[in-house]
C-alpha cells in the first residue's frame, strides 16, 4: 500500500519548505498558520484519493453478488448448491461460515460454527442438545460437516477422525435418520441431504 510512503514524502516535503521558507526569513509563526490552513488540509486530501484509488483498484467485489463473470465459489458450495434452493436451511458441523454466503443458504440452527458444540468444556452437552433440538424444529434441507476453511485451522485438516458427527452420538443418530449422505469431498467435507417427508427409517 501507498499510504506509508506518500504520508512520508508529504512531511518530507513540508519539512523541507518550512525549512526554506524559514531561511528566507519569514516569521516561524506565520508558516505554522499557512501549514494549519494549507498543508495538513492538502495532505488529508492527498491521502484520501490515494486510499479511494487503491480501494477501487484492489477491492474486487464477489461476481456472486454482482453478476460478473466467472463463478468463484469454493468447490464444496457449488456441490451443496446442486441440492439447494437459494433461502433454503443449512446447518453446518463444523467452521466454514463463508458456506452461507457463497450457497446463499439461511442457517438451519442458530448457531453459524459448532466450535463450542464439539469442544469438551462444561456446557458442551447443553451445546449437543440445543444443536439436535434445532434439526428437529427447523428442517434444514442439508447438514454440511465441514473440516475446511476455519475448521482445519481449529481442529485440524484431520479433525473428522476426533470431531466428526459420529464422535457425538446424540446428533449422528438423528442425522442418520433424517439425512442421506450425497457427496463426500476429499475427506474434508460431507454433505447430507434431508430425506423426503415419510421415508425417515
Amino acid at each position: 500500500m501507498l499510504l506509508v510512503p506518500i504520508a512520508w514524502l508529504m512531511g518530507t516535503v513540508v519539512a523541507v519548505l518550512s525549512q526554506l521558507l524559514t531561511g528566507l526569513g519569514l516569521d516561524r509563526g506565520k508558516l505554522n498558520a499557512l501549514a494549519g490552513k494549507v498543508a495538513v488540509p492538502a495532505f488529508y486530501v492527498l491521502t484520501l484519493a490515494v486510499v479511494l484509488v487503491q480501494a477501487a483498484e484492489y477491492t474486487q467485489p464477489p461476481s456472486l453478488l454482482v453478476g460478473g463473470e466467472g463463478d468463484i465459489r469454493s468447490r464444496e458450495a457449488k456441490i451443496i448448491s446442486g441440492y439447494t434452493q437459494p433461502n433454503e436451511k443449512m446447518a453446518v458441523w463444523g467452521w466454514n461460515t463463508p458456506l452461507f454466503v457463497d450457497t446463499q443458504l439461511l442457517q438451519g440452527t442458530r448457531d453459524g460454527h459448532t466450535h463450542y458444540h464439539m469442544s469438551p468444556i462444561k456446557l458442551q452437552d447443553y451445546y449437543l442438545d440445543r444443536y439436535v433440538l434445532d434439526l428437529k424444529r427447523n428442517e434444514p434441507k442439508v447438514v454440511v460437516e465441514t473440516f475446511q476453511g476455519y475448521s482445519a485451522l481449529t481442529f485440524g485438516a484431520d479433525g473428522r477422525r476426533e470431531f466428526g458427527l459420529e464422535n457425538y452420538p446424540r446428533i449422528y443418530d438423528y442425522i442418520k435418520e433424517h439425512y442421506e449422505l450425497k457427496a463426500d469431498i476429499d475427506g474434508k467435507t460431507r454433505v447430507f441431504v434431508r430425506k423426503p417427508a415419510g421415508s425417515s427409517s
